[in-house]
Order: structure tokens, then sequence, then C-alpha cells
């Protein structure tokens, strides 16, 4: 079993993405870890994340035009939480990736109003 790679991203038009970040991984020998093929869990799924999190060697953030759901406290994303608990272990290498905010998207996978609001302080971030 190669390297662990987590893949963090919002849910959407990015899936495609999300897609081709798993299919890499695997032809490099690396395991994919992503919430698609995570096993029925009864803990929250915040800790389910931030525990794959804390096992993988490798943090990748896909960041679009969503800012993605958020655990029921409301606060921030799960992927903003995935990728703070991520900076939290400076061995861990951090690969970002953003799509150009001009990049047109079906607007329906836009964030709107405080999502949108969030998804810009977020970037300013990574």
């Amino acid at each position: 079993m190669g390297k662990q790679v987590f893949i963090s991203s919002a849910t959407g038009a990015i899936a495609p993405y999300r897609r081709v970040a798993v299919e890499v991984c695997s032809r490099l020998g690396l395991t994919p870890v992503n919430m698609e093929s995570f096993s029925p869990d009864r803990r929250p799924s915040l800790d389910v994340c931030l525990r794959k999190v804390d096992e993988a060697d490798v943090f990748l953030l896909l960041v679009a035009h969503r800012y993605g759901s958020r655990p029921d406290d409301g606060s921030r994303s799960y992927t903003e939480l995935e990728y703070e608990r991520a900076q939290q272990r400076p061995e861990m290498p951090l690969l970002v990736f953003t799509v150009d905010p001009r990049f047109p998207w079906d607007p329906e996978d836009i964030a709107q109003g405080a999502d949108a609001d969030d998804l810009t302080r977020f970037r300013s971030r990574i």
C-alpha cells in the first residue's frame, strides 16, 4: 500500500476533477482517501473526516466555486476544517489546486450569499 493521499473538496461540478485525482493517485501507486470510498461509520461525519486526515501522508485540496457543506454547528465547511487539520501537521505536504474564479460553471454549482462570502475568505487563506 502506497502513501495515503487525502482528497478534499466540496461536491458538485468538481466531481470529475476528484475522479481524476483518484485515478492519478492509483496510477502513481498512492492510496487515494476520499469520501466516496469511506466505509459506513456511526461516528459523526466530521470525526471520520478528521481521523482520515490524521492518518494520511499527503493532503490534496481542490477548490472551485462551492464552499461545501457544513457540520451541524454551521461554522466552517468540512473542506475548510479538513484543510485546517492538515495544516496542523507540518510534516504533511499540502497540495492545493484552485479553479480560476472567472472559469464558467453551471450557476447551480456556484456559491451564493454567506457561502460565497465564506468561499472568498477561504480562498484568501489558501
